[in-house]
């Protein structure tokens, strides 16, 4: 699976209508895709940031899409306020989750920039040392780790229950953030708090990396 992730700065006023937008018009539009494996959308209505990731069953699929999606993608970022929207293709190494995710748990989003040639490196950190130190967070319900192998950027998305539970987590999550820059020599992070808007990306799009089997393909 491959994953598109948009990443919106638009107006605080305007999260509603982003949210109704994205779920009636541009939703629709990316589930009508070869290989989508559908859509999530996590917003912050302070700052009015907004996440929305498409899920593909390849990379073929990914880039085939994009043609096709790239003007909802401009007129969800009008309708959000958003003069831009950065994009990031990002391949899920790492994949855990308690339950299905809820409308209304919230997500903590991190993308760090790790050295090219230690991003495998990075995959087995994460795998071997941080994903169960993780796990153990009161509150934690999914966890996915991204890597970009090309650009070095990875992005760890966990999802709470609630923003209560996402706020006592924070320190945990400072104290193994900074395990990581430390080990692989990685850029200090970028740091997204956002509530989950919509939950469309479908379950059997989810690769469990976590399993003996799969951990052999990327050790």
């Amino acid at each position: 699976m491959i994953g598109r992730i948009n990443f919106l700065e638009g107006d605080p006023g305007k999260i509603d209508e982003a949210i109704a937008f994205v779920r009636e018009r541009v939703q629709p539009h990316v589930e009508a895709q070869a290989g989508s494996h559908g859509l999530g959308m996590w917003v912050n209505r302070e700052t009015g940031d907004s996440i929305v990731t498409t899920a593909w069953a390849d990379q073929a699929a990914c880039d085939a899409s994009e043609e096709h999606v790239k003007s909802v993608r401009a007129e969800a970022a009008a309708v959000a306020g958003a003069k831009s929207v950065r994009v990031e293709i990002a391949e899920p190494v790492v994949v855990w989750q308690s339950a299905a995710d809820q409308p209304g748990y919230w997500c903590r989003v991190v993308e760090m920039d790790v050295p090219v040639d230690r991003i495998g490196e990075s995959v087995a950190l994460f795998r071997d040392e941080i994903l169960s130190q993780v796990q153990q967070i009161p509150g934690v319900n999914t966890i996915v780790y991204f890597v970009n192998r090309d650009t070095g950027r990875a992005t760890l998305n966990v999802t709470y229950r609630s923003k209560a539970e996402l706020d006592a987590g924070r320190e945990r999550g400072i104290a193994l953030r900074k395990i990581v820059v430390e080990r692989l020599n990685a850029q200090e992070p970028i740091v997204h708090e956002l509530e989950t808007a919509i939950v469309g990306i479908r379950g059997e799009a989810a690769i469990d990396l976590t399993s003996t089997e799969s951990r052999a393909e990327i050790s």
